[in-house]
């Protein structure tokens, strides 16, 4: 089985999910496996999911984030990234670190109070 990794926030489709599920039951091995693995949530379902047969089923959600080549956890985002996921068409973004660029945080604040001003009708 070839591992994969991604976010712990995904949607699953009802068959997608009773497939999942009958593999645990026939395999009950691969809980065993994963019980004490580091990031076990950002990996036992992708894992899952990209060795099923409702892998071409899979579509983008709606989270900006930059993944590490070669690893398994996703790149602290800073003013480098602010442009390309201010113009991406997703909701959400990950990871953010006050320590690393409390910029990107504080323009994407001002972007949201910008949003709602225009939204509230007061400019």
């Amino acid at each position: 089985m070839r591992f994969y990794f991604g976010s712990c926030w995904f949607c699953l489709t009802r068959r997608t999910l009773e497939w999942i599920l009958d593999q645990l039951e026939m395999h009950p091995e691969y809980y065993r496996f994963f019980r004490n693995r580091n990031c076990s949530d950002e990996s036992f379902f992708q894992t899952l999911v990209m060795n099923s047969p409702y892998v071409a089923l899979r579509e983008d959600y709606l989270h900006y984030i930059v993944w590490n080549k070669g690893k398994n956890n996703p790149e602290i985002l800073t003013m480098k990234d602010y442009r390309d996921m201010i113009g991406s068409d997703k909701l959400m973004a990950r990871k953010f670190d006050e320590n690393t660029d409390k910029r990107i945080i504080e323009q994407l604040i001002q972007k949201v109070r910008e949003s709602r001003k225009t939204v509230d009708g007061k400019e």
